[in-house]
């Protein structure tokens, strides 16, 4: 997963939690869709945040929505820290694919 950001949001993340259905290695079959689960927890963060896009870097897969929907705002959890937990839908190529997903989370 890669964060697509100010840099000074890359500086005070603490905590990028992924995983895919709570399966590891994920196995899946062409075509399917499924969940992926992410938590991003940052700390010292100057400002309030939002999730406002996530994409696909890896060709074929396809990101078709998120739960909650966007935008997501990150909520405090006392002090500096802020944190947010999401899934995103994703749809698999219908071809096999053996290797790694790369999805983009956007925040402003």
């Amino acid at each position: 997963m890669t964060l697509q950001d100010e840099a000074q949001l890359k500086e005070t993340l603490i905590n990028n939690f992924t995983v895919i259905s709570s399966k590891y290695p994920f196995i899946g079959t062409p075509g399917e869709m499924f969940e992926v689960d992410i938590q991003l927890t940052f700390q010292a963060c100057p400002c309030v945040h939002q999730v406002v896009e996530v994409d696909s870097l890896t060709p074929g897969f396809t990101v078709v929505g998120t739960t909650p929907s966007l935008p997501l705002l990150f909520g405090g959890l006392g002090g500096d820290t802020y944190t947010n937990f999401f899934s995103v839908e994703v749809m698999a190529p219908a071809t096999q694919y053996n290797g790694t997903l790369t999805l983009v989370i956007h925040i402003q």
